[in-house]
């Protein structure tokens, strides 16, 4: 297998004569859920590119926050039904005033499987929090 140097892929086209393939997911309202087990973001989910020996690196950027103290919102990237990647953030402030940034990140095969944001908290409410002018959650993938 050979190997790509991503900024050559954005820069010449991409590695070994291939281009790069951009797909992105954005939600325009703030998501929140008090479940203990995962549920799909709305909103943030898309269809990977299918490149016959292609790889995907894909990312997702967002802040949140949980409205109960000590209580963390957790999130998962989800690969056509398997979890891949995870991150988790606790809420530390007692007048639950911080927004905290999370980015969950993942390589995997560029197979044309869905791509998608859950989330869980383990007490409280869980938002993933949106705002036209400074945080805009998002999903994105870079196939080569």
């Amino acid at each position: 297998m050979g190997s790509c140097n991503i900024l050559g892929a954005f820069s010449s086209g991409g590695g070994n004569g291939e281009n790069a393939t951009v797909v992105e997911a954005t939600t325009s309202s703030t998501f929140s859920t008090s479940e203990t087990d995962y549920v799909d973001v709305t909103g943030l989910a898309l269809t990977k590119p299918n490149i016959t020996n292609g790889k995907c690196f894909g990312l997702a950027t967002f802040t949140n926050y949980n409205n109960t103290n000590g209580k963390k919102s957790a999130f998962a990237l989800d690969d056509n039904g398997s979890e891949v990647s995870y991150g988790s953030n606790q809420n530390v402030a007692a007048d639950n005033t911080y927004l905290l940034a999370c980015c969950i990140v993942d390589t995997s095969d560029s197979d044309g499987n869905t791509l998608k944001v859950k989330m869980k908290v383990d007490g409280g409410t869980g938002y993933l929090y949106y705002s036209d002018t400074w945080s805009i959650p998002k999903l994105a993938v870079t196939a080569i």
